[in-house]
């Protein structure tokens, strides 16, 4: 549903306003808004534009001391 979007970003309230954005494409379905001509025309640019203006990397944090190395529980013996 269209309000889905909206409703997720209003639970987000440690993200500041700039970096939330939604939009509504008019007259495309569920498959629409991910494929096809509103997606590559309309969405898709949207989408990339949103990326490459939030893609600014975070500050690297410095570790006190090195993280502990566990041994993987899943892997083949």
């Amino acid at each position: 549903a269209p309000g889905q979007c909206v409703a997720a970003l209003d639970l987000l309230t440690g993200l500041p306003a700039d970096k939330k954005a939604s939009y509504v494409e008019p007259n495309a379905g569920h498959y629409g808004i991910f494929a096809g001509r509103s997606w590559r025309e309309n969405i898709r640019p949207l989408v990339l534009d949103f990326i490459d203006a939030n893609s600014e990397a975070p500050a690297e944090r410095k570790r006190t001391k090195p993280r502990a190395k566990h041994a993987n529980k899943n892997a083949a013996a």
